[in-house]
C-alpha cells in the first residue's frame, strides 16, 4: 500500500526536533534546521513567502491559500485552471478522441511517493475526490487530498533554486512556478507567433483559435444571441453574458468574474502586486493599460486626435470629454448671476470664485 511505501522511504530518521516538545524526526541536519527555521524560529512569519510575487504571510495555511492566486493555466476546452503546465497537460487528455469512451473513469493518477518518485501501483482511494485532505507535508502541515499532489508540493521545500528567469534575476525551486512568474510579472512567454500579425500567444492552440479571426472563420454559434465565435472558448466567455456565470471567485473577497484577466487584476487590489515599472521614474501600476498611459508624460505623446477640431489628447476619456464642447445639444452650466455657460460644473465653479467670489459653503 501507499503507506507501508512511504514507511519503507523513509529510512533513518534520527535527526529529532526538540524545539517546544516537537519531536518530529527527519533523515539529515539540514532537514531538521530547515525545519526549526522555518516552524520554530520568532523569524519563521518572515520565512513564509510566496515564490512568485515574494508577498509574506503570516502561516503556511495563508501562504497555501494566497498561492491560489497565481493559478493561470487555464484549459481552452473546458476553462479549468491549474497550478502547472504539467497538471494542465495530464488534463487535456480527457479532451482527447483517444480517451472519449473511457470519461466514466477516474481520472486521477495512480498514487506517487512523496518520499521518492517511485509509483505504487494502487488504485486512488475514493475519498481523494471529496473535499478531505488525508495526506500531511511533514514540514509545513499542508494537507493535500491526492499523495500526488504531496509529492509535487515537497519540490517547494528543496533548497536548490535552479530555474532562473531568462527576463530578470529572479530564481525558483519549481520550472512551473518559474511560469507563473513569467505569466504574471513578463506579462507571458509568447514564443507562438502570428504570421499574420504582431501578437504573440503563450500555446499553440491559443494561437490557431486567433488565426480565426484572419480568416473570419467562426464555426460556435451562441444559442442565445446567434453570435458567432471562432472557438469554444470565446463562446463560452460570451454565453456568461447571458447567463451571468462568474466562475472565477476572489479567494480574498466576495467577488467573482467571468473571465479569468478580470480575477487576476482584481487579485492585485488585494496584494497591492504592480508589475508593470516605468523605467523613467520608476513608479509602478497593476496594469499594463496604466504603465502605457503614464509614459505618454514622458513621451508627450497624444493618440486621440479630436476629428472636429484636430487638438488631441494622451487619454481617450479626455478626447470623449473634450468632444461634448463640439455638440450643440450638450448639457451646459449656466451661472445664476451673469448667465455666462459652462461645458463643466467645474469649470461653472473656477468662474463662481474668481468672477463673483462666491464659494460653496
Amino acid at each position: 500500500s501507499y503507506e507501508q511505501h512511504k514507511e519503507a522511504c523513509r529510512g533513518d530518521a534520527r535527526f529529532i526536533c526538540k524545539a517546544d516538545s516537537c519531536g518530529k524526526r527527519f533523515k539529515s541536519k539540514d532537514a531538521l534546521k530547515k525545519h526549526k527555521e522555518n516552524v520554530h524560529s520568532g523569524n519563521s512569519r518572515k520565512k513564509l513567502m510566496c515564490s512568485v510575487c515574494n508577498k509574506k504571510c503570516s502561516s503556511a495555511a495563508n501562504l497555501q491559500e494566497h498561492r491560489k492566486v497565481h493559478e493561470i493555466f487555464e484549459c481552452q476546452e473546458c476553462d479549468k485552471k491549474f497550478i502547472s503546465a504539467n497538471q494542465l497537460k495530464r488534463h487535456m487528455i480527457t479532451h482527447s478522441e483517444q480517451v472519449q469512451h473511457r470519461q466514466q473513469h477516474c481520472e486521477l493518477p495512480h498514487s506517487v511517493s512523496s518520499m521518492c518518485p517511485k509509483p505504487v501501483l494502487e488504485e486512488p482511494p475514493v475519498e481523494t475526490h471529496s473535499e478531505e485532505r488525508p495526506f500531511q507535508c511533514e514540514e509545513c502541515k499542508a494537507l493535500f487530498r491526492t499523495p500526488f499532489s504531496l509529492q509535487r508540493h515537497l519540490l517547494i521545500h528543496n533548497s536548490e533554486r535552479t530555474f532562473k528567469c531568462d527576463h530578470c534575476d529572479a530564481t525558483f525551486k519549481r520550472k512551473d512556478t518559474l511560469n507563473v512568474h513569467i505569466q504574471v510579472v513578463h506579462d507571458g512567454h509568447k514564443k507562438y507567433k502570428c504570421d499574420l500579425c504582431d501578437k504573440a500567444f503563450v500555446t499553440p492552440s491559443v494561437l490557431k483559435s486567433h488565426k480565426k479571426t484572419h480568416t473570419g472563420e467562426k464555426e460556435k454559434i451562441c444559442p442565445y444571441c446567434g453570435q458567432k465565435f471562432a472557438s469554444n472558448g470565446t463562446l463560452r466567455v460570451h454565453i456568461r453574458s447571458h447567463t451571468g456565470e462568474r466562475p472565477y471567485q476572489c479567494p480574498y473577497c466576495d467577488k467573482a468574474f467571468s473571465k479569468n484577466d478580470g480575477l487576476k487584476m482584481h487579485i492585485r487590489t488585494h496584494t497591492r502586486e504592480k508589475p508593470y515599472q516605468c523605467s523613467e521614474c520608476n513608479k509602478a501600476f497593476s496594469q499594463k493599460r496604466g504603465l502605457d498611459e503614464h509614459m505618454r508624460t514622458h513621451t508627450g505623446e497624444k493618440p486621440f486626435q479630436c476629428d472636429v477640431c484636430d487638438l488631441s489628447f494622451s487619454l481617450k476619456k479626455m478626447l470623449i470629454r473634450h468632444k461634448l464642447t463640439h455638440n450643440p445639444n450638450r448639457p451646459m452650466a449656466e451661472c445664476q448671476l451673469c448667465h455666462k455657460k459652462f461645458t463643466r460644473n467645474d469649470y461653472l465653479k473656477v468662474h463662481m470664485e474668481n468672477v463673483h467670489g462666491e464659494t460653496d459653503s
